[in-house]
Parts: structure tokens; sequence; C-alpha cells
């Protein structure tokens, strides 16, 4: 994701997003804590950004002593205990190929029927995402994030209401009458143009609620 899936030459950092289609709703409770315990364990990961979840944080808990009981555990919450709607996680990731190279490293777990807004939001960079979501906003009229896209509440200003379904980042532009852009070509506020138009969007001086919807977002570059 990001910078990387532009096409960019640096990269600040890798992101990985993982979702599958068996998991459409929601995610498996425990999957990214066992994932990030596992590739601590095996010295992939040296550094915790920030706290993972389920029992497993921080250390190894016994983690390999007594695996079948512990996967035990995981099955059951993968079954009955399966609220999270997404995870995230970030830390260090020590290089497979160059012992004194670290990378930062973020994971994120999303449901599949949010693959393709988390897709969009993830990859950036955070001009292209700051103007598909004012677009959005200020001429649609709907909201546009990591999880979806909704048509403003009619009765509740300002909140979520109906659920626009996409399979796919082009869908999501689609809905929004928006040219579609390749990851590479996302690149700038500009870079947003409605269909039938070679000229980026126009749109008037975001208020007070667009402002406050929007530093509540990442900035992706």
């Amino acid at each position: 994701m990001g910078s990387f899936r532009r096409g960019m030459e640096k990269c600040g950092d890798v992101d990985v997003l993982i979702s599958h289609p068996c998991r459409m709703t929601t995610i498996p409770r425990g999957a990214l804590d066992e994932l990030v315990e596992r590739l601590r364990y095996d010295g992939h990961i040296t550094h915790h950004l920030t706290r993972v979840d389920g029992k497993y944080a921080f250390g190894r808990n016994d983690y390999l002593k007594d695996e079948a009981k512990q996967r035990t555990e995981l099955g059951r919450h993968v079954i009955h205990a399966d609220e999270k709607k997404s995870a995230s996680y970030m830390g260090v990731f020590q290089s497979p190929c160059f012992e004194d190279r670290k990378r930062r490293i973020d994971i994120k777990i999303y449901p599949y029927r949010e693959k393709a807004f988390a897709m969009l939001y993830f990859t950036g960079n955070g001009y292209f995402n700051r103007s598909m979501r004012l677009f959005s906003r200020i001429k649609k009229k709907c909201i546009l994030d990591d999880h979806g896209l909704y048509a403003l509440d009619e009765c509740c200003e300002g909140f979520k209401g109906k659920r626009l379904e996409a399979d796919s980042e082009k869908s999501v532009f689609d809905h929004l009458n928006l040219v579609f852009c390749t990851p590479s070509q996302r690149d700038s506020f500009g870079a947003v143009c409605e269909k039938g138009s070679t000229e980026p969007i126009l749109l008037d001086n975001p208020g007070k609620q667009e402002l406050s919807q929007e530093a509540k977002h990442y900035w992706i570059e």
C-alpha cells in the first residue's frame, strides 16, 4: 500500500493490508495479535510502536508451549467473538536481506466488504484522498472513509446514512461520477476529475464541519 503501490522510488514505511472473502463484515478476533507475535517470535519484528489488542501482546506469554490449546482458544474467538471491524498495528521490521537494516511496518486487517475503501484510503497520497473526501461531502452529500461510502443521513446532519457498496476501487469512483485514477496517478489534490471533464474538480471553501471531519483522518503521503 502507500507510496509503494503508487510506484514511488522511495518508501517511508511498509504498509500491508490483509482481507479475506470469508470475512465479509468482521475480522477474526486475535488474528492480528497472533500474526504479530509469530513475526516477533521468529525475529522479524524487533519493536512495537503500538499495542495489539490480545493476550499475547508484548511478550511470549508461553506462546508456543501449548500451541494446540492456544489455537483452540483463538478458534473460539474467531467463531464467537467476531466483533471488531478492523485492526491496525505499527512496528519495526527487521530486513530479511540486510541484518543492519530495519523498516517501519504497518499491518492492517479489514473486512472484505471494506477492502476497496481501505485500499483507496491507505494508497494515498494525502492530497488526493482529501480532495476525494471533500468532493464526496460537499458535492455528493456522502461520507467517504476507509470503511465505506455512505449517503449523509437526512435526519441526523453529519451522520452516516445508507451504505453504497463497492467491490473495487473503480466502483468507488463510479459512485461519485469521478474519472478513475490508477495508484500512480493519485499524486495531488488536482488529480481528481469528474467524468466528462479534464479539469480538476472545483470545491467551495470547506466549512467547519468538513474541516472537523478531515482532522480525524490519517495523512497518507
